[in-house]
């Protein structure tokens, strides 16, 4: 980041990539998907999207979200949904270089 022409370490930006809401969605329920636990003795084969006690507004406002009905891969945009588009906008920028760890399911 900089400010004032001069750099500060520690931020970097990273334009979100809005340009195909489905296909971001799709990507979201895929790693969704991919969160829950594996069959015994199975290996996680796909990076997975997990939610944790620090994201109470994620965790608020996935459960009530809905699709659209003219569009049902997409979200209604009449909902809530500014936390699930930054969550959508992270996977967006991350599916392009994930790679996935080796962990066994719990």
């Amino acid at each position: 980041v900089r400010v004032d022409g001069k750099p500060y370490p520690g931020v970097h930006w990273v334009k979100a990539d809005k340009t195909n809401r489905i296909i971001g969605w799709q990507q979201v329920r895929g790693w969704l998907k991919a969160a829950l636990p594996p069959p015994p003795g199975k290996l996680r084969e796909a990076p997975g999207l997990y939610a944790f006690r620090t994201c109470p507004q994620y965790k608020r406002t996935l459960p009530g979200a809905i699709r659209d009905e003219k569009h049902p891969e997409d979200l209604d945009t009449d909902y809530e949904d500014h936390i699930l588009d930054v969550v959508r906008y992270r996977i967006r920028a991350t599916g392009r270089g994930a790679r996935p760890g080796l962990r066994r399911g719990a």
